[in-house]
């Protein structure tokens, strides 16, 4: 906790927290079923991410020994990032997104605007969420990356089952083991490519995977 509350690992965790919150803006502003006012969600979004990326700068690099942000990426990690991002975007195009746009058309965007505004929200809260904070929280509690690389998995397994759950429309098994093998593979490689390419890396493997819907606008 110590590390937590040291003035540069807040002021950090501060100025990540308006990154987050502005590219959460357009989401909550175009959201016609929110039953509370744009402010008081962002301010919830501003005080939530604080803390999680308290975890990120407090943690990664401690526990880690790698830095947050890696401005010099190796060529082998980006071309890995990108080769893993198209091979699971294509599968997930051809085998699983057909079936899920006809069964949850609002999971998907509509028009560009829509797409950006999707990923700015995913790169913004979705895997700081699911993936940053969890992860080096993890690293922190067990200092074993083994078990943070399985714990931040099964996590990412969980918020896809309270998904699917939320969803009106019943999806079948094979569907919905195919999300989890997706889920627990990108989820790996996001982790690898979080540890040997910081935050730039993985932010740019979320971009692949959503460079997909592109594909399907008009």
């Amino acid at each position: 906790m110590r590390d937590f509350v040291q003035p540069r690992t807040l002021t950090l965790a501060a100025c990540a927290a308006l990154v987050s919150t502005s590219l959460c803006y357009p989401r909550l502003a175009g959201w016609s079923k929110r039953e509370d006012a744009v402010w008081f969600l962002e301010l919830s979004i501003l005080c939530c991410t604080t803390v999680l990326w308290g975890f990120v700068f407090a943690w990664h690099i401690r526990y880690t020994e790698r830095p947050v942000f890696i401005f010099r990426i190796a060529p082998k990690w980006l071309a890995l990032a990108t080769a893993g991002g198209c091979v699971i975007a294509a599968f997930l195009y051809f085998c699983i997104d057909p079936t899920l746009r006809q069964l949850t058309p609002d999971d998907y965007p509509a028009d560009l605007r829509d797409w950006l505004v999707r990923l700015f929200f995913s790169l913004g809260l979705t895997q700081l969420l699911v993936l940053y904070a969890p992860f080096d929280w993890l690293m922190r509690l067990s200092k074993n990356q083994k078990f943070a690389t399985v714990g931040t998995i099964i996590f990412g397994i969980i918020v896809l089952a309270m998904g699917i759950h939320s969803e009106k429309a019943t999806l079948g098994p094979l569907l919905i083991s195919s999300q989890i093998l997706v889920r627990i593979v990108s989820g790996y490689l996001a982790i690898q490519f979080y540890l040997r390419g910081g935050l730039l890396l993985a932010c740019w493997f979320t971009l692949v995977l959503q460079a997909r819907h592109l594909l399907n606008l008009h």
